[in-house]
């Protein structure tokens, strides 16, 4: 509890000292990416969304919020003699400080390390006895990644995140709109 606190009272305090940048440079935006999931231990990676929405306080500091669908993994395994199979199903919603690195004027690299609320649901099948289980975490996201603006508003990403806490990572393509 007391790491998440610390976690949110970095992001207001750095966005009370930023909230006096150059109104030109304030820019709110909105991100959607799909790709591929690759939980630890699960036998194959499956599709993984985001959708955020974010700010930008200078050009090179920013915070957003996101939800992640990171996929649905499905295991088979041997416990005590018994067959155990299933599924979970990953989600996030997380919060995130945003760095940014212009390369030039279209190009950018970036960053964010966050917190997220991660939820797992669970179905589990063992000797024919059907069971569920869900399962929350609460924990660091951290990510890299590189965009090309087409044009002030209109852009394309590629990134790479990592959900620490339940052992997710993702790669995305997606579009960002900054208004």
């Amino acid at each position: 509890m007391k790491a998440r606190n610390a976690l949110w009272l970095a992001v207001l305090a750095a966005s009370a000292a930023l909230s006096a940048a150059p109104a030109a440079a304030q820019q709110w935006y909105v991100a959607a990416g799909i790709g591929q999931g690759d939980a630890d231990g699960a036998k194959d990676k499956e599709t993984a969304w985001t959708a955020r929405l974010g700010y930008m306080f200078t050009p090179y500091i920013g915070v957003e919020a996101a939800y992640y669908d990171l996929g649905k993994y499905k295991f088979e395994d041997q416990v005590f003699g018994s067959t155990v199979r299933g599924s979970t199903d990953a989600q996030a919603w997380g919060g995130a400080l945003v760095g940014v690195l212009p390369v030039n004027a279209m190009f950018q690299a970036y960053g964010r390390v966050g917190y997220a609320h991660n939820k797992m649901d669970a179905k589990l099948d063992v000797d024919d006895e059907r069971f569920k289980q869900r399962d929350t975490e609460n924990g660091a996201y951290w990510g890299l990644g590189a965009r090309y603006m087409f044009n002030k508003q209109v852009g394309a990403f590629a990134e790479y995140t990592k959900h620490e806490k339940i052992d997710v990572q993702s790669w995305m393509l997606g579009i960002h709109f900054a208004f």
